[in-house]
């Protein structure tokens, strides 16, 4: 949200809400400090996301706000460095195979280059 926080009733169709809620930014926050993983489905990448919320989405995040390197990543960090496939000279590349696909509509279907 603008403001910085979190309000899960702004998706559209949702509620429309146009500020952060206390309620969910605060649930968000205590998530965050438990150093675990809250549920097992947050180690599953899924492509595309649509809404769902994962270890690698995470990352991204703190990439485009442009954050620095917080030691709490670690972990996130491993989990992805570990799930993609080895490029050249073994070393992990930036690909990796999808192991969910959320069941939803899709408008097109994406395949492999």
């Amino acid at each position: 949200m603008a403001d910085g926080g979190w309000n899960c009733r702004a998706t559209p169709g949702y509620g429309g809400a146009t500020h952060g809620s206390f309620h969910t930014t605060i649930l968000a926050l205590e998530g965050l400090l438990t150093g675990q993983v809250a549920k097992p489905e947050f180690t599953r990448f899924a492509f595309p996301p649509r809404w769902r919320y994962d270890a690698l989405r995470g990352l991204d995040y703190f990439r485009e706000a442009g954050a620095a390197r917080d030691r709490r990543l670690q972990d996130a960090i491993a989990l992805v460095a570990g799930r993609s496939r080895r490029g050249i000279q073994g070393r992990p590349s930036s690909r990796w195979k999808s192991p969910a696909t959320p069941a939803a509509r899709t408008r097109c279907e994406l395949c492999e280059s």
